[in-house]
């Protein structure tokens, strides 16, 4: 989003095919963009969810902080 804000300005110094041709690459890649980020959002959830299943039932333990504290007595 940020790369097609900084080309913009420069649209303009560009002659009507290359705006023309520009434009329309921009917002095929906006579109592009637009529906491929929230696919990848919702794979990298749901992978990080399902691999809590495949954990070991040790992971889910709770360690005893006495044993990594140390003793001040």
């Amino acid at each position: 989003m940020c790369g097609i804000f900084w080309i913009l300005p420069y649209i303009e110094k560009l002659n009507d095919r290359m705006v023309y041709e520009v434009g329309i690459s921009l917002v095929v890649l906006l579109i592009i963009l637009l529906i491929l980020y929230p696919i990848a959002s919702m794979l990298l959830v749901g992978e990080s969810v399902r691999q809590i299943f495949a954990l070991p039932v040790e992971s889910f333990r709770e360690p005893r902080l006495t044993t990594y504290l140390p003793s001040f007595s």
